[in-house]
């Protein structure tokens, strides 16, 4: 038994404008430490409005404090999923 195709075609968006968004906090909130960019991507999508498409990336942070209970734990970019669409979606008159 063959695989059937799949519904829906795969899409591309090489145009797309790209909206990189990184993690807010500057400070760890368990230790006070100095949160470090991680280098890793914790949402990484394509969204399509009406006048385009865009490509939403949202990048985290870890606590580099060796005595931090949460050294290691990735602080992600709260803004990516709440309110970073708005403001295409809805502009500022």
């Amino acid at each position: 038994m063959s695989k059937r195709p799949s519904h829906r075609p795969q899409r591309s968006f090489p145009d797309a404008k790209r909206v990189i968004l990184e993690c807010e906090l500057e400070e760890c909130v368990h230790c006070g430490g100095l949160l470090v960019p991680s280098g890793t991507w914790h949402v990484r999508k394509y969204v399509q409005t009406m006048k385009a498409s865009l490509f939403v990336a949202g990048k985290s942070k870890t606590c580099d404090s060796p005595d931090c209970s949460h050294c290691g734990h990735h602080c992600h970019a709260s803004n990516v999923s709440v309110g970073c669409i708005a403001s295409f979606w809805f502009p500022k008159s």
